[in-house]
Formats: structure tokens, sequence, C-alpha cells
């Protein structure tokens, strides 16, 4: 049984999803920084090298949805590379207040409501 794991056979899919969501909401205050530590911050790379690539194809003002945003560390790239007006969503919602409250540029260019992509 993994961290997200049931000992029922029959659990059903939105069981697995309220365990995922329970876990990433016992971990939000520290995720960005175990992100960091444990990739040994090829995080920020991809993040720069996404944005980077986006902007060449983009202009200021297009629109972006950033699916499974965590604490909207790629929104907030995004942002500030292409000006692009950002809709961050996530279905845990204590990732999202993290990423509120963590920048100003989240606050400003962006709607952060609860959801869930699967």
């Amino acid at each position: 049984m993994g961290l997200t794991g049931s000992d029922q056979k029959t659990a059903t899919s939105a069981d697995h999803g309220k365990r995922v969501q329970k876990m990433f909401a016992g971990i939000a205050r520290r995720y960005d920084l175990l992100n960091h530590l444990l990739s040994a911050n090829t995080d920020r790379r991809w993040r720069r090298i996404v944005a980077s690539r986006l902007g060449q194809k983009m202009a200021a003002g297009d629109r972006v949805l950033d699916v499974a945003c965590g604490t909207g560390d790629l929104s907030i790239q995004l942002f500030e590379t292409t000006g692009a007006r950002i809709m961050g969503l996530d279905f845990c919602r204590p990732m999202l207040e993290i990423g509120a409250r963590s920048s100003a540029v989240v606050l400003r260019c962006t709607r952060q409501p609860k959801g869930q992509a699967v």
C-alpha cells in the first residue's frame, strides 16, 4: 500500500482523490521547499524553460489555464515572462491559499477556483 493506497479493493476513484487531496493539504506549507530541495532546483529550471518557450508563441494579454497549479509557481513564472492572464486551477484549497499568499502577482493576475481535472 502506497501513500494514497487503501486496504479496500472496492475503493472508488473519488476515495482515492480525497486521499490525494488530504496528502497535498498536509504538505502544502512545505511543498515548494521540498520540491526545490528534492529536485535540486530542477523544478525552477524547467519552469523558466516552459515560460520562455511559451512566451515566444504568446502575446501579452493571452489567456492560460494552469491545471493542477498547486501553489502557482508555474502561473507566476508564466505571468512574469509573458504578461499573460493566468488562471490557476487545483483541487487542493490549501495549496491555492499558499500560492495566493506567496506572491502579489498571483493575487493580481490569477483567479484560483477550486477544481479537479480528473
